[in-house]
């Protein structure tokens, strides 16, 4: 059974606002986006900037239509077309970089580029321990 769209608002008080709500909206969103450094989540700006702009023109499901403007897809169909695309590029190698659910595996730690000096009591050379060792006096 499909849903009838929402009926008109009450009252027009408000329609003089909405516009410029939006607009305010989309251009927070637009400044954001160019200010992101990770491409990610300027892909995220881009999703709702687009998803504003089309519920403030009265689209019915502003994130479906983004997500196929976007993706090309359904939002739900997201997540398994870009491990598909991840699966086809890496071949034999995805195992080596994500586990079964998609997550990325850590990396493995790295040796420390810095010299480890043993704390002095722990181990002592062998010239410094002949100096060290001084002989007992015969108690006479």
């Amino acid at each position: 059974m499909r849903r009838r769209p929402n009926p008109g608002p009450c009252s027009d008080s408000h329609q003089g606002t909405a516009p410029a709500l939006s607009d305010r909206i989309l251009n927070r969103l637009w400044k954001a986006g160019n200010l992101e450094p990770d491409i990610h989540l300027r892909s995220d700006y881009r999703q709702a900037f687009i998803c504003v702009s089309l519920a403030s023109r009265g689209v019915a499901e502003p994130f479906v239509e983004s997500s196929y403007r976007l993706y090309g897809t359904h939002p739900d169909q997201v997540w398994p077309k870009i491990m598909a695309t991840r699966r086809a590029k890496l071949g034999d190698e995805f195992s080596d970089w994500y586990d079964s659910a998609g997550n990325l595996r850590p990396d493995i730690p790295k040796k420390t580029s810095l010299p480890v000096t043993p704390h002095p009591d722990e181990q002592v050379p062998a010239r410094l321990a002949a100096v060290l060792m001084f002989p007992k006096k015969d108690a006479a």
